[in-house]
């Protein structure tokens, strides 16, 4: 399956990452999931259920942007490896 590597903005906060581990119990037909999971709409619960998965393993990491994101972005054609978020600071009325 085409893999998207997790990877921080420039200038904003840091991410928190999770990886979970599913114990399956067969072979997963990858021909059956191409086309068939969004980005958008997909749900780690509804994999598992329709996979019959068994979670047998986690961990959570947090990044922040460095250099070496600006290199890992470029090097997979990511967009926004040149865009810097900023915040914009509250205007208070006088």
């Amino acid at each position: 399956m085409p893999y998207l590597p997790p990877h921080a903005q420039k200038g904003a906060p840091y991410h928190r990452y999770t990886m979970i581990v599913f114990e399956q119990p067969g072979k997963i037909d990858k021909t059956a999931l191409e086309g068939s999971i969004s980005r958008d709409s997909f749900t780690m619960r509804g994999f598992q259920d329709k996979n019959k998965l068994h979670p047998i393993g986690a961990f959570m990491w947090r990044a922040e942007w460095d250099n070496h994101t600006k290199e890992i972005m470029q090097k997979h054609n990511l967009s926004g490896w040149d865009i810097m978020y900023k915040r914009i600071k509250d205007v208070v009325p006088s």
